[in-house]
């Protein structure tokens, strides 16, 4: 995790909305694109990102692809700090990773026999094992945004 400071110059914001279908729920996403001592900066956030043309920031995140992926940040002209959304990553990963360990054990305990590898047995140990990955990568990303906000408020402190 690295950050990075300066003058924020050609920014440009926007939201990606996922789901919105009928009778689902969505969620917005507000991202902000801009340069920052010469580096394209791409941050994301759960909540409008204060953030305006020449203003200065620090950032936390990492380099991927060539643009760095902030993941907090703080306006030094304004004294705000944000971060993407990782609380409830952090909660909800580890109950997608028991989801994932558990619901096989019920079909493999219904009676089938792991020497038969039928798709009784196979099919709830793959779809566990997807649970189990997603869990862990929701975990992962989580722990990620906890680590940049960590990063950031020992900077600027």
């Amino acid at each position: 995790m690295e950050t990075l400071q300066g003058a924020v110059r050609n920014l440009r914001h926007t939201i990606e909305v996922e789901g919105g279908g009928h009778n689902t729920s969505s969620t917005t996403k507000h991202i902000a694109v801009f340069d920052l001592n010469g580096a394209p900066v791409r941050l994301a956030a759960s909540e409008p990102i204060i953030l305006n043309q020449g203003e200065i920031v620090i950032v936390a995140g990492e380099r991927r692809g060539g643009v760095f992926q902030a993941y907090a940040y703080y306006n030094q002209t304004r004294q705000v700090y944000g971060q993407d959304a990782y609380r409830l990553h952090l909660l909800l990963g580890p109950v997608v990773v028991a989801v994932g360990i558990l619901a096989p054990m019920q079909f493999v305990e219904s009676g089938a026999t792991v020497s038969a590898l039928n798709l009784v047995v196979v099919l709830p140990l793959l779809v566990g094992g997807v649970f189990v990955l997603a869990g862990l990568y929701t975990i992962y990303c989580g722990w990620r945004v906890k680590r940049a906000v960590s990063v950031l408020q020992s900077v600027v402190r």
